[in-house]
């Protein structure tokens, strides 16, 4: 699992994070398990191209909700 992965590797090198990302929550959940990257290529094909403006709206909204300004301060963060 991805959690698995970050802690064994102390996050020294970037985990992409697939599957089942159909929003915001769902890349949340990966990328605070120890993703720094996510790929909604599922959610692209079942949703359509606005998806990802989807997505990032939603985790800058999640961003703002726990006082932080970069993503990469959630990577690994549970």
């Amino acid at each position: 699992s991805i959690r698995h992965i970050h802690r064994q590797t102390k996050g020294s090198f970037p985990i992409i994070g697939v599957g089942g990302i159909f929003n915001a929550d769902h890349a949340w959940e990966k990328i605070r398990a120890g993703a720094s990257l996510v790929q909604c290529y599922t959610g692209l094909v079942y949703e359509g191209p606005g998806i990802a403006g989807e997505i990032v709206r939603g985790l800058r909204d999640k961003l703002a909700q726990v006082g932080l300004a970069w993503i990469a301060e959630v990577v690994g963060r549970e």
